[in-house]
């Protein structure tokens, strides 16, 4: 597979792919292709939250604390923490990502944390709003 460079001002062009999705699909490849910067933008920052630091051989700095913290023990200021986890790893590694919102709902009696991150991309003025839920059944990232 090779490798095709292109100038920023050509990434609106459809045929041109910006990544892959985290997302799998059964058949041939197992990623989708993705062409908008919006959808980029997703992939990109739910990458780098749900990466705990050193995870990434060779870069042990990439990712965020947000997934030790939240099986943490519930404090008064977690919500706070978690807000600052993501504003963080956000401003280190994506710049491109301006983060509107951090909205945390904690469930203490059912052990769930909802967390719902609102952003916009350099460029797109349009807010996109990202959901990350931990439960005692998983972990599960929705998009709207």
């Amino acid at each position: 597979m090779g490798y095709n460079f292109v100038n920023n001002n050509d990434i609106s062009n459809q045929d041109i792919s910006l990544g892959t999705s985290l997302r799998f699909q059964r058949g041939i490849g197992g990623f989708n292709k993705i062409t908008l910067t919006e959808q980029q933008a997703i992939e990109n920052l739910k990458h780098l939250l749900l990466t705990r630091k050193g995870e990434i051989f060779e870069n042990p700095d990439f990712g965020s604390d947000l997934l030790l913290l939240i099986f943490e023990h519930t404090t008064d200021d977690i919500k706070e923490n978690i807000t600052d986890i993501i504003n963080d790893a956000v401003s280190q590694w994506a710049t491109y990502i301006k983060i509107i919102d951090v909205v945390t709902d904690i469930d203490v009696n059912a052990s769930i944390v909802n967390i719902n991150i609102s952003f916009n991309v350099d460029r797109i003025p349009v807010p996109i709003d990202i959901g990350i839920s931990v439960a005692p059944t998983g972990i599960s990232v929705t998009t709207t």
